[in-house]
C-alpha cells in the first residue's frame, strides 16, 4: 500500500514536470528544465488532469504486481479488486461532475462580479478588508473553488484598495491586508463547500458520507473564519499593527483549542464506557 502511494506521488511530480516541459516547448518557450526557475515554469504549464491519470495507472500496476509477487492475490483476484475499487469511485465522479457544473453556472452568471460591484461604491476604508473577506467566503462556498475565487476577486478588490492608498486614506500595507482577505476567504469555501473538489475527494477517499464530512469540517472552517474576521476588524477599524494582529490571531487559535478542544482518545474511551454501561443495563 505504501509503495503504491509513493509511486503515485513520485509519478505525479515527475509527470507534472515532464508534461509542463512539453507544453512550454510546444508554445515556443525556451525552458531550462533542470533549474529551479525551469521547474517552476514546467509545473505552471502542466496539465494536472492528464498527469493524475498517468499516476493512477502506474500506481495501479505497481499495486497489482506487488500483490501477485507477494502471493497476497492471484492475477484474477487482483483485477477483480481493481474493478471493485473503480466501481466505488463512480459516485465520486458523479458528484464531481455535478459540482463542476454548478460551480461553472455560478461563475458564468457573474456571481462574484455582481457581489463586488454592489459593495464597491462608497465603502469606508476600515471595513473594506472585512467586506472583501465575506464576499470571498461566499463566492468560494458557492463555487467550491479557492483558486477561482482568487482569480475573480483579486483583480476587482486590489484596485479598489489601491485607490484608498493613492488618495491618502490608507497606508500601502492596506493593499496586502485586502489581498490576504481574498486568499483566506477563498480557502474557507474550499474546505467546507459541499461542491469543493477537496471536500468531495476527501470524503470519498475516507469512505465517509459526503455530507457528514461537510458537517464535521464546517465548525473548524467557521472557527477559522471567525478568528480571521476578528483580526480584520483589528487591522481595518482599530488600525492595529499587522504583525501584532497575526500574533493575536495565532494566540487566540491556540487558546480556543487548549480550553475548548477535546482529546479524541478521551472521547472514544467515554463513548466505549457509555456503551458498556448501556449493555449491562440492558442485560439487567
Amino acid at each position: 500500500m505504501t509503495r503504491s502511494i509513493l509511486t503515485l506521488v513520485l509519478v505525479a511530480f515527475a509527470g507534472l514536470w515532464y508534461n509542463g516541459y512539453l507544453a512550454a516547448v510546444g508554445d515556443g518557450l525556451s525552458v531550462k528544465p533542470f533549474t529551479w526557475e525551469g521547474i517552476r515554469e514546467c509545473f505552471g504549464y502542466a496539465d494536472a488532469s492528464v498527469v493524475l491519470i498517468w499516476g493512477a495507472i502506474t500506481a495501479s500496476i505497481v499495486a497489482i504486481v506487488l500483490a501477485i509477487s507477494q502471493k497476497i492475490l492471484t492475477l484474477s483476484e487482483a483485477f477483480d479488486a481493481w474493478v471493485d475499487g473503480a466501481k466505488s469511485l463512480v459516485i465520486t465522479a458523479i458528484i464531481l461532475i455535478l459540482a463542476w457544473s454548478l460551480g461553472r453556472i455560478t461563475s458564468d452568471v457573474g456571481t462574484a462580479d455582481f457581489l463586488v460591484k454592489v459593495v464597491s461604491g462608497n465603502i469606508p476604508a476600515g471595513i473594506l478588508p472585512i467586506i472583501v473577506f465575506l464576499i470571498s467566503c461566499l463566492v468560494s462556498f458557492s463555487t467550491g473553488t479557492s483558486w477561482g475565487t482568487m482569480a475573480i476577486v483579486i483583480p476587482l478588490a486590489v484596485p479598489l484598495a489601491n485607490s484608498y492608498v493613492l488618495n491618502g486614506v490608507a497606508d500601502p500595507s492596506f493593499i496586502i491586508v485586502t489581498m490576504s482577505s481574498v486568499l483566506s476567504g477563498g480557502i474557507f469555501g474550499d474546505h467546507c463547500s459541499p461542491i469543493s473538489d477537496t471536500t468531495i475527494m476527501s470524503s470519498m477517499a475516507a469512505a465517509a458520507d459526503h455530507m457528514d464530512h461537510v458537517k464535521t469540517q464546517a465548525p473548524y472552517a467557521l472557527l477559522g473564519a471567525g478568528i480571521a474576521m476578528f483580526c480584520y476588524v483589528l487591522v481595518g477599524i482599530f488600525k492595529l499593527n499587522v504583525f501584532l494582529t497575526l500574533i493575536i490571531g495565532a494566540a487566540l487559535t491556540v487558546a480556543i483549542v487548549y480550553f475548548f478542544g477535546k482529546s479524541v482518545k478521551e472521547e472514544v474511551l467515554k463513548s466505549g464506557e457509555k456503551k458498556i454501561k448501556k449493555a449491562k443495563a440492558n442485560k439487567a
